[in-house]
């Protein structure tokens, strides 16, 4: 048996935790075409964001930064909905009546 402090086992335990909710919310993102077309377009619209941002620290760009981080704010709404979309699909339970 092995044994650890007390500390270690508790962060294996919330890691654990946080790994398994989000294998829950990626087949709950993947499973639905319309999230996964709200989730893709996030993961291509942040790509281009940091692209974007690169490229524009990178010849001093003040103009492809502020539309950078425009992108990143762009992105915000996008993710705002996703989640948004995630949450509707839940189901009603005793606590929450309506999902």
């Amino acid at each position: 048996m092995i044994f650890m402090p007390a500390s270690a086992y508790k962060i294996m335990c919330e890691m654990l935790i946080l790994m398994s909710i989000s294998l829950l919310t990626s087949r709950a993102i993947l499973s639905d075409p319309g999230t996964r077309n709200l989730f893709f377009f996030l993961l291509l619209n942040l790509s281009f964001a940091f692209v974007e941002l690169f490229y524009g620290m990178w010849t001093n760009s003040l103009g492809l930064i502020s539309d950078a981080f425009h992108m990143f704010f762009d992105c915000t709404a996008l993710l705002s909905g996703l989640v948004a979309a995630v949450v509707a699909r839940w189901q009603s339970n005793e606590r929450f009546s309506y999902g």
